[in-house]
């Protein structure tokens, strides 16, 4: 009698496990009604939740509104330890701790979840279909913010993360439907037998979610995958971002000292391409992150590329006796020998190792015969052999070649350098009006750290009154409102990040010589700016929480992403953002804890619009510096 029992009592088990089986089968998109979402603090206590569950801790007690609910949910549930990419599930349930509960088991069905170090929990809360047969044209939903599900019949549901981090759909917003075939094939422990190819011709769904992230008993809500960081711009933040950036420059130095220069993490791919002054911008963002650190791995990595460095060096008689140049192959390029010169002079300066004192001074008599009487730069790109022209002035160029010259002197104390170097300021500033404002935005930093430099060694007013005008243009076209909140702080009508940190480093000289000269008001509008440019800039960085769904998630961890929405990775990308959080962290480190740490939501449009217009100063202010 009691077998009898326990066989019924078992068979009765297993019946209501294959109902409630049976019933997250059935739930699917089309079933989503619109229901009152949940508290943000029961979505959190359920991310964390599932977590706990997941990696085998005492989950902890949930909301009462978890419990109670009962509308049909639909939760993804993605795992990763951090070195391959992530397992995701998807779970269904009437209420989403239902929904947790399948995609709990679901994972665990996949083997051990024990090690995972890193979750991220999606709530779907709408959808809304695809029209049939529009699945071969972009896209009507930005698929950096929608995930896109095949009809019940397929079962198919893939994370904007997931389509980003495969590549499954191109920058037009069309699927890619070859690769989502290898990529459904590839996962069919998941999706089980899939043919893409029969998917273009259902009508699909697109999806958006409440996402978290979940790692070490923290949680964070995400927006487009990655964390929002506009009331979280404070030194330690910074910080953590500069030693993150750095670490992905020394992770990726080559043995020959190279860096990787361009990198593609959806496919996995590096092209073989190269850049001499990028190689030295890069350097330089590597010393200027040890000179803080005093790390022995970011040490050793600039070393090697430094050893890089110098084997580009070759002698360049025809540009005057002793000079020397970095040659691209046949072609000389003013920047090139330039950044070379300006991480040659870090590394002499932050580790007091004098050996390459005169091949640095070569390169600047390479420098210095660039310039003409006037002032300018004329000598852009020239053929190795004999000097002649080679290609197009660069604007960028006489801003670095000025800096150069400065920081030789730094270490020298040669008074020449600064000579050639002040000629070079006051061709630039006699030009600038006539400069397109794109042109004079996109190469400000260069001419503003050159201020800076020389505002230290050779003082004057006039350099401040530049650097402040210089400082307004760049903060006029800056976004501070935006409909998608994380665009807050960009420049111009791109999702770019490498504008924005130009940009902001230029902006953090300006700080610098307005604070220095009591110029309060200027420093406060420009500070305002720098913080909305920081929590902008630092969404393009890979974290755990986004860097998951690509191939090599450890690899590519640090590094800053093209765009919100494009995925590759540039070492100069790198470089930029990394000078200017850490000058950032600089001003906000020296200034009361109170004020460091004030949110960085823009301000009321009255106190942060943009000056409007060209200074009307700067005409005068230009004159007087020729003079």
């Amino acid at each position: 009698m009691f077998a009898a029992r326990a066989i019924l009592l078992a068979l009765a088990c297993v019946s209501l496990l294959t109902t409630a089986a049976a019933h997250a089968q059935a739930i699917w998109f089309e079933d989503l009604k619109a229901a009152a979402p949940l508290e943000l603090q029961a979505e959190e206590a359920l991310a964390r939740h599932i977590a706990a569950r997941i990696t085998g801790k005492a989950a902890p007690a949930l909301p009462e509104a978890v419990a109670a609910d009962t509308h049909p949910s639909i939760i993804f549930v993605s795992a990763s330890d951090g070195r391959q990419t992530a397992n995701v599930v998807i779970g269904c349930g009437q209420g989403f701790l239902a929904a947790a509960d399948d995609a709990i088991r679901r994972l665990k069905a996949l083997g051990p979840t024990d090690h995972y170090r890193h979750i991220k929990v999606d709530l779907v809360t709408d959808s809304h279909p695809v029209p049939r047969g529009a699945m071969e044209q972009p896209l009507p939903s930005d698929p950096t913010l929608y995930g896109l599900a095949s009809p019940r019949t397929s079962r198919v549901a893939l994370l904007p993360e997931q389509l980003r981090g495969a590549g499954l759909v191109d920058e037009d917003r069309r699927v890619r439907w070859e690769r989502l075939d290898r990529y459904l094939k590839a996962n069919a422990a998941v999706f089980g037998q899939q043919n893409a190819f029969a998917l273009s011709d259902l009508p699909m769904r697109m999806f958006i979610c409440h996402s978290y992230y979940v790692a070490d008993d923290a949680v964070h809500r995400l927006y487009r995958g990655h964390r929002l960081f506009h009331d979280a711009v404070t030194p330690d933040v910074l910080l953590d971002a500069v030693v993150a950036g750095a670490g992905y420059l020394a992770r990726n130095t080559n043995q020959d000292g190279r860096f990787l220069y361009l990198y593609r993490p959806s496919t996995d791919t590096a092209p073989d391409d190269y850049n001499l002054a990028r190689h030295g911008g890069c350097l330089w963002a590597l010393l200027t992150v040890y000179e803080k650190t005093r790390s022995d791995d970011l040490l050793a990595a600039a070393r090697g590329a430094l050893r890089f460095a110098l084997a580009q060096v070759k002698a360049a008689a025809w540009a005057g006796d002793g000079a020397a140049c970095v040659a691209d192959g046949d072609t000389v390029q003013l920047g090139a020998v330039a950044l070379a010169a300006i991480s040659i002079a870090q590394y002499t300066r932050v580790t007091g190792d004098r050996q390459h004192l005169p091949l640095l001074q070569r390169l600047g008599k390479y420098i210095q015969f660039c310039q003409v009487a006037n002032g300018r730069f004329a000598r852009h790109q020239v053929k190795l052999d004999d000097g002649r022209p080679a290609g197009p002035d660069v604007i960028y160029y006489p801003g670095e070649a000025i800096l150069a010259l400065i920081m030789i002197h730094q270490v020298d104390g040669v008074p020449a350098w600064l000579d050639t170097a002040e000629r070079g300021l006051r061709y630039l500033g006699a030009n600038l009006a006539t400069m397109p404002e794109d042109e004079q935005t996109s190469a400000a930093h260069w001419l503003l750290y050159s201020l800076r430099g020389m505002q230290k060694v050779r003082p004057n007013p006039i350099y401040v009154d530049v650097a402040v005008s210089q400082a307004r243009l760049i903060i006029r076209g800056q976004a501070t409102t935006s409909s998608q909140i994380d665009q807050v702080g960009r420049y111009g009508s791109r999702h770019a990040g490498t504008p924005a940190a130009t940009r902001a480093e230029a902006l953090v000289c300006a700080y610098e010589l307005a604070h220095a000269a009591g110029r309060h008001d200027d420093a406060a509008m420009i500070l305002r700016a720098l913080k909305l440019s920081a929590g902008f800039q630092l969404q393009m960085q890979y974290r755990p929480e986004l860097a998951m769904y690509f191939k090599d998630p450890a690899r590519i961890l640090g590094g800053f992403a093209e765009s919100l929405t494009g995925d590759e990775i540039r070492n100069d990308y790198v470089q930029h953002h990394v000078l200017s959080l850490l000058g950032l962290h600089g001003i906000l480190s020296a200034r009361p804890a109170a004020s460091a740490g004030t949110s960085t939501r823009p301000a009321p449009a009255s106190t942060t619009r943009p000056v409007e217009g060209v200074d009307p100063d700067l005409g005068k202010i230009l004159e007087n510096l020729v003079k």
